[in-house]
């Protein structure tokens, strides 16, 4: 994530997973650390310890000084961290990450954050809210030594994660896979699936395991694994359903009013492909940094990806122009971005930046009509519907694009790393 803002952190980053090479399967704790400091993750002056035991880690910082950062900024760092750790090693289940005090180093904050949780955020399963909802909290130290303190509405919802944090399943054959296939049934009776037929399933699997590694175990799992994905598919295209009539029943943005002398032309557009929803890891995690942008609480995290722009051009060579300044609308800017990228790849995408600069200081000074305003001229130039009335429609243009960027640098690191 980058700088300039936290929004900005998201902003052309093609996902948090391009930190590391895909073809990375093992952690080096040095090189995590080092790039951690080197994205402004976590703060040069912050000091820090990992352990990595099996597929836990354990990642502790140790501030300078005393950071007031509330519960909900604490989760975001936790989830960025983890979502880093995970995609450098795809081996890790679980990223404990402790918020220490500076006084009283006895005295932290420790976020669980899960495989799980992170895989089912990005495919689109869970929401941003219930994600951080569900992360297990846990406050140590204070009254008594290695005391564990939750707030009292917290401590139901504590308790049902930790009743599915560690998945009982029978000792026997398979059972890694039998352990990821129970946690992600239990996922899914968490959003209100029945889950009856596929526990029967889990529990003739476990029968078959006993007996140990066979074939019909692994044509066993290999169902169920299949039905499972269909579910999931199911209740992400629901939730996807769900985020489009809420955004067709939204009413449509007041027009911008030109600045004097200024005349607006009529825009020609073309209208935007209908029923086109898709949102993946990409925006989900851009969303996630969008919130914190307008959020009081944005302040001092404006400050923890400074760099990143840098680290963004260099790596993918992308003009750090493009990230969305700090400001009204950013998420719609991030996707018109997007489409000016597209536009320099043909090559005509550059006479467009006057504009778009235009665009980025009106954003800075906060003028929500006149960011439109700017967005809308942009927009018209490229002959482009509305970024604002059409956001749907530019996600989906964004996500396609971002896509196909992404799986191609992959494919070319991918062949360096093999030379």
């Amino acid at each position: 994530m980058q700088r300039f803002s936290i929004a900005k952190a998201a902003a052309l980053t093609i996902g948090l997973s391009a930190l590391f090479p895909a073809v990375c399967n093992s952690l080096n704790l040095p090189d995590l650390e080092k790039s951690l400091r080197t994205q402004k993750i976590i703060s040069p002056s912050m000091r820090v310890s990992s352990t990595l035991q099996g597929a836990n880690l354990s990642f502790s910082i140790f501030p300078e000084k005393d950071i007031k950062e509330t519960t909900g900024t604490l989760k975001i760092r936790a989830v960025l961290i983890a979502k880093t750790v995970m995609s450098a090693d795809k081996n890790v289940q679980k990223v404990e990450v402790q918020f220490h005090e500076k006084e009283n180093t006895d005295h932290y904050t420790q976020i669980l954050v899960r495989s799980v949780d992170i895989k089912a955020f990005s495919a689109g399963i869970t929401s941003e809210e219930e994600l951080l909802n569900g992360l297990q909290v846990s406050t140590i130290g204070g009254g008594s030594k290695g005391e564990t303190e939750t707030k009292p509405s917290e401590v139901a919802e504590q308790t049902s994660s930790e009743k599915t944090a560690e998945p009982e399943v029978p000792a026997g054959a398979k059972r890694e896979e039998r352990a990821k296939l129970s946690a992600r049934v239990k996922a899914l009776k968490s959003k209100g699936v029945g889950v009856k037929p596929f526990l029967t399933q889990l529990e003739a699997v476990d029968e078959l395991a006993k007996a140990g590694d066979s074939i019909p175990l692994s044509e066993k799992l290999e169902q169920l694994d299949y039905s499972i994905a269909e579910q999931e598919k199911i209740v992400s295209e629901r939730a996807k359903a769900t985020a489009a009539a809420a955004a067709a029943a939204t009413p449509p943005v007041a027009t911008a009013t030109a600045p004097k002398g200024t005349k607006a032309s009529a825009a020609r557009t073309p209208q935007p492909r209908g029923g086109t929803t898709a949102t993946s890891s990409f925006s989900r995690y851009s969303n996630m940094a969008n919130s914190l942008a307008s959020s009081s609480e944005a302040a001092p995290l404006m400050r923890l990806f400074e760099g990143y722009a840098q680290h963004m051009k260099q790596r993918y060579n992308i003009d750090e122009r493009l990230i969305p300044e700090h400001g009204p609308y950013w998420h719609e800017r991030y996707n018109l971005a997007m489409m000016i990228r597209m536009h320099q790849e043909r090559g005509f995408g550059d006479a467009i930046m006057p504009m778009w600069m235009e665009c980025q200081q009106m954003a800075k000074t906060g003028d929500q009509a006149q960011t439109a305003y700017k967005m809308r001229n942009v927009a018209e130039a490229l002959r482009l519907p509305d970024p604002i009335k059409n956001a749907v429609w530019y996600e989906a243009q964004a996500e396609a694009y971002k896509r196909k960027f992404y799986e191609r640098h992959e494919e070319e690191e991918h062949r360096s790393f093999q030379r």
